[in-house]
């Protein structure tokens, strides 16, 4: 970082005026959980973020029921396949006992 600060210029800010960026050593708090820090990140005397992240949005996990996503879209696959499956079994047996 900077030892020298020119107090003149405008301070920097990390966030797009509504979401920043996530900092591993941020310690803020999140009281209306929107998932943004309600104090700004102090970077230095000319930088800040305004609306730091609480977790790191690339590493939020992604769950469905209480397992990862890929796994719950897997099993809801599976299981209406399956249910085709024995209702196509089933309709056809149906089918040969009413030609017999």
């Amino acid at each position: 970082m900077c030892e020298d600060y020119n107090l003149t210029e405008t301070p920097h800010t990390w966030d797009d005026g509504k979401k920043g960026n996530y900092w591993s050593d941020y310690n803020g708090t999140d009281i209306n959980g929107d998932g943004i820090g309600d104090k700004p990140y102090i970077i230095d005397v000319l930088n800040r973020d305004r609306y730091p992240f609480m977790q790191n949005p690339v590493n939020l996990p992604k769950v469905a029921f209480g397992f990862p996503v890929d796994i719950t879209a897997a099993v809801v696959l599976l299981t209406v396949l399956a249910a085709v499956v024995v209702l196509i079994v089933f309709k056809r047996k149906k089918k040969v006992s009413k030609t017999t």
